[in-house]
């Protein structure tokens, strides 16, 4: 029959006990590592879904941000459009209107001064 390991107080039953001992404390450590690396990765995970989050929202009220610039510039420019096609329009209706006039004048025998 083999003897166990004998410990250095030379007792090889208590080396046994001491292995199992030693083994459990090692157990313990790698379960207690793999709690900590499952923890860390549930963080990371959830950090990054909460970046990504932010993210998005941050996208989307710059887009929001972006769309009212354009809307705002569009509206802009269309205001400018149609100041300038009234004024355009202003513009050809008093002029019809004074060779309506100046041909009502000469048709009555009347001409308008331009002194």
């Amino acid at each position: 029959r083999k003897a166990g390991r004998v410990g250095k107080s030379g007792n090889a039953a208590m080396s046994v006990g001491a292995n199992v001992a030693r083994m459990a404390r090692v157990e313990d450590a790698y379960s207690h590592a793999q709690r900590g690396v499952k923890e860390t990765k549930s963080m990371t995970a959830s950090a990054l879904w909460h970046e990504q989050q932010n993210i998005r929202t941050l996208s989307k009220s710059l887009s929001r941000a972006r769309d009212r610039a354009e809307m705002s510039e569009e509206h802009a420019e269309a205001a400018r459009e149609m100041m300038f096609r009234r004024a355009q329009r202003l513009k050809e209706l008093l002029s019809f209107e004074n060779d309506m006039y100046l041909a009502e004048l000469h048709a009555r025998g009347l001409t308008l001064s331009t002194d």
